[in-house]
């Protein structure tokens, strides 16, 4: 389940999972083993985390009154310990009560908003010589890929990795460009199209970040060289470390996951890449394919995803490891 702050997560187990953290305001959100109370402080109507649509077919269910609706929902708006049945008492109104509160609890403990938080997913370069954590970013031209990969890689690599980051358009880019300026010589930009001979893993730095960056529109035989590079960072970075112990760790941005007849390395990176950035309110289309037919969601977990996102959330990402779970710039679900 999910906890808001360090000190709440901290009651439930001695070695809490960030997820992720905004700056401003500040606010971290934590992954806590499941408990028969939430971690989270619930600061609106109980009542407003349930849909129409749920309430509605929870009231065919038990072919709840109008009346026993309402009285319920003055229940929860006066936050009354207790609620009295009164002359309706009886089984199905029982059973309807109890099945709301355990909705309303399931979802206290699985998903979280704030809107006006500004998220980013947290990456624990501790676990990079232990866990996978490659990150796909997939989206059209002009989505913020770019943008999202650089604000994440600031906001978890600033100190101690070198970035290698390979893009026809590296020296070009704002993204890019803006990256190096806040971070300085670590941040390496090349244009992809430059290389010329083949890269061995040995060339970049134990424990670094490599950065591939719309691979399909490097030219060949640079577009070889890169993606046999990327895809040996892909299974083998996770062993190549640093002095800490750190492994390295690979983002790829790509306009489509299913490119056909592409020498690249989208299926490596579709195998090995245990986070995943798409942009559902830009890209709708991109997004359900790439959910429908590479994660094998139904059409009830897509909806479920989809039902959680809003017209401000540019992005989310799917973390398919444990725990598994979606997270956009303002709010977190378990899956």
């Amino acid at each position: 389940m999910l906890a808001n702050s360090r000190s709440s997560a901290l009651k439930y187990t001695k070695d809490p999972y960030l997820i992720a953290r905004s700056d401003e305001p500040f606010e971290e959100i934590y992954w806590v083993p499941d408990s028969s109370l939430p971690a989270l402080n619930v600061k609106c109507d109980p009542l407003s985390l349930i849909t129409k649509s749920e309430l509605y077919q929870l009231k065919k269910k038990f072919k709840v009154s109008n009346r026993l609706l309402s009285r319920v929902t003055e229940c929860y708006k006066k936050n009354s310990p207790e609620f009295d049945f009164g002359d309706m008492n009886s089984l199905e109104n029982s059973l309807f009560v109890s099945e709301l509160e355990s909705l309303i609890l399931s979802k206290v403990k699985q998903q979280y908003r704030c809107e006006s938080c500004n998220y980013l997913p947290f990456y624990d370069k501790d676990q990079l010589g232990e866990k996978c954590l490659h990150t796909q970013i997939i989206g059209g031209s002009s989505s913020g890929k770019s943008y999202v990969t650089s604000k994440i890689i600031e906001a978890n690599f600033s100190e101690g990795s070198d970035i290698f980051v390979f893009s026809p358009t590296a020296t070009k880019d704002k993204a890019w460009t803006e990256l190096k300026k806040k971070l300085g010589k670590k941040v390496r930009l090349i244009n992809s199209n430059n290389i010329s001979v083949q890269i061995p893993l040995e060339e970049l730095s134990p424990g670094c970040v490599l950065v591939v960056d719309d691979i399909d529109s490097t030219s060949e035989p640079a577009k070889s060289y890169i993606s046999l590079l990327q895809r040996r960072c892909l299974f083998e970075g996770r062993h190549y470390t640093n002095s800490k112990g750190q492994g390295c760790i690979v983002f790829g941005i790509y306009h489509d996951s299913f490119a056909v007849g592409s020498n690249t390395s989208i299926k490596s990176a579709c195998i090995e890449s245990s986070r995943v950035v798409l942009f559902p309110t830009l890209n709708r289309s991109i997004c359900t394919k790439f959910l429908s037919k590479r994660l094998h969601w139904t059409s009830k977990e897509i909806k479920k995803a989809y039902d959680f996102i809003t017209k401000k959330d540019r992005w989310m990402m799917i973390y398919t490891h444990v725990p598994n779970l979606l997270m956009t710039s303002h709010g977190v679900l378990l899956l």
